[in-house]
């Protein structure tokens, strides 16, 4: 899809929110109820033409809207096609959790080492330590080997399917322009999640959400266990998500 969305008199929100995958999306709608629209994701894929400008944020951050060679550079995409005549105007954030962090999340909920494969990768379940460690080590390989064959692939589709791709995507291709110049206003480091939420409504002249709303375990994965990787699966993630981690030291909002 690659046509300028029609002009609308309808208002736009006043922020744009880049939803990255395994960094409190569950909880950051939680949040923004009250002034986030959220899409129907039931059943066939709710795309542009038939939602209203208020949703046009949440279809973009709905892994499922084919967004073409746009699907991993999504502010590129909201910039030039959504919001071309609000951009500038708008708050733009973003959440970004510790690449190693998130990676690690991503691999519970995508891989559910111990629910799944043969009998080493169950063995994750075991109550015995150097046998859990074995099995989770062993799907964790795997699970890197999936991540790095996905970035060599031309489309999102293969080998993995979009929901891995996208799930599992480095955050600084969806952030930049072609020039790698970040097109975020504000990106915040998930442990400051409340302050984060709290300024985007400053900003945009919003009541703070009411406290009862911040649930922080909105998106635990209660599969999740103790793991810890090698050196050398951490150097594979390092490798991976290299930009990311610049970025999540170098580039975040203080709170200072």
């Amino acid at each position: 899809m690659t046509a300028v969305l029609p002009t609308t008199t309808e208002p736009m929100p006043p922020f744009f929110w880049l939803h990255i995958r395994k960094s409190a999306g569950q909880s950051t709608r939680a949040v923004l109820h009250e002034t986030y629209a959220q899409s129907c994701r039931r059943g066939n894929i709710q795309n542009f033409p038939e939602s209203p400008p208020s949703e046009w944020n949440d279809v973009l951050n709905n892994h499922r809207v084919p967004l073409g060679r746009w699907q991993f550079r999504r502010c590129i995409y909201a910039r030039d096609f959504i919001y071309r005549e609000h951009w500038d105007k708008m708050v733009r954030f973003a959440f970004s959790r510790d690449p190693l962090e998130r990676c690690i999340s991503g691999f519970f909920y995508l891989d559910k080492p111990g629910y799944r494969g043969g009998l080493l990768s169950r063995s994750a379940r075991l109550p015995i330590g150097p046998l859990r460690r074995t099995a989770l080590n062993h799907r964790f390989d795997r699970h890197l080997g999936k991540i790095e064959a996905c970035l060599a692939s031309p489309v999102a589709e293969k080998p993995h399917g979009v929901h891995f791709a996208t799930h599992t995507a480095p955050m600084w291709p969806d952030i930049v322009d072609e020039d790698g110049k970040i097109l975020l206003s504000h990106v915040f480091d998930l442990r400051d999640f409340d302050k984060g939420i709290a300024l985007v409504h400053e900003l945009c002249g919003l009541q703070p959400p009411p406290r009862a709303t911040v649930e922080k375990k909105t998106n635990v994965n209660a599969r999740r266990m103790p793991f810890t990787p090698t050196r050398q699966q951490i150097a594979r993630v390092e490798k991976i998500y290299e930009r990311d981690f610049t970025l999540h030291h170098d580039h975040l909002h203080r709170f200072d």
